[in-house]
């Protein structure tokens, strides 16, 4: 894989929420060569304070444009300096890292399910495979209406859009989880369908715990804390099954953020 660290520059920054922000950054050499499930890192300052980039998953690239865009919220130090940018600031971009998602030509039918802030992989898949002749059918979780972005644009991709809230502001009342657990057990959903998901950790758990049961082929992406992003550290380590029937670590910055969900010991 061609890791690339340039500079790119802010070409629009737009608020979506209080705290949520939509960021485009042209940088055509790394836009060129992203794959859906694949993340950036970025350095938010020229001083040293924060020292450490920051990680933010791909929303999608526009690469006529050389673009990437992401989604981020405020958080912290580092992403409230990246909020108060402007048109024209150049930032450090560090990418494309990490392993994406997987297709598999066997299957006519994907599922995607996304939770809160955590669904741009996904955006960029459905985005990535609009031309393919695939019926996609997206569950969407947020708490609120407010957090559910580009409605109309999933609406024209995807064949099926499933709409939570937990305050029942748009969709179904409720658990993104509860709803696609329903509709499996409703017969709804194709038997031979493969599985996305982003999110929460403990959202992925739920996920991971009712594809398992009706035995469905999934795959997460996990949003464990990063320092470097390239593996050095060590400090993004996941436990993973092996065959000895015991476990490993592997590094969610390096060998994922992408796996297949039966190999992970969900913790909690």
């Amino acid at each position: 894989m061609v890791l690339y660290d340039k500079k790119g520059e802010i070409r629009y920054l737009n608020k979506l929420t209080d705290d949520i922000y939509h960021l485009g950054i042209k940088c055509p050499e790394i836009s060129k060569r992203c794959h859906p499930g694949q993340f950036v890192m970025i350095r938010v300052s020229e001083n040293y304070d924060p020292l450490l980039r920051r990680p933010f998953s791909i929303l999608r690239t526009i690469s006529e444009e050389g673009i990437i865009e992401i989604i981020f919220k405020v958080v912290g130090k580092g992403t409230k300096i990246l909020s108060e940018k402007r048109r024209g600031d150049v930032l450090d971009v560090l990418g494309p890292l990490g392993r994406g998602f997987n297709f598999s030509d066997r299957s006519k039918n994907y599922i995607l399910i996304g939770g809160g802030i955590g669904f741009p992989p996904l955006f960029f898949m459905i985005d990535f495979l609009k031309n393919e002749k695939k019926d996609i059918i997206f569950y969407y979780g947020a708490k609120r209406k407010e957090e559910i972005f580009f409605k109309m644009e999933l609406q024209k991709i995807c064949a099926k859009l499933v709409l939570t809230t937990e305050d029942g502001s748009s969709g179904e009342k409720g658990l993104i989880s509860d709803v696609f657990s329903k509709d499996l057990d409703a017969g709804i959903l194709e038997s031979d369908s493969e599985v996305f998901s982003c999110g929460p950790n403990p959202m992925l758990k739920v996920i991971s715990s009712i594809c398992e049961r009706c035995d469905l082929k999934l795959q997460v992406s996990l949003e464990n804390m990063m320092a470097c992003g390239t593996g050095l550290c060590q400090g993004c380590a996941v436990k993973i099954k092996n065959s000895k029937d015991d476990f490993e670590y592997k590094l969610v910055c390096k060998d994922g953020p992408v796996f297949d969900s039966n190999i992970i010991l969900w913790e909690g």
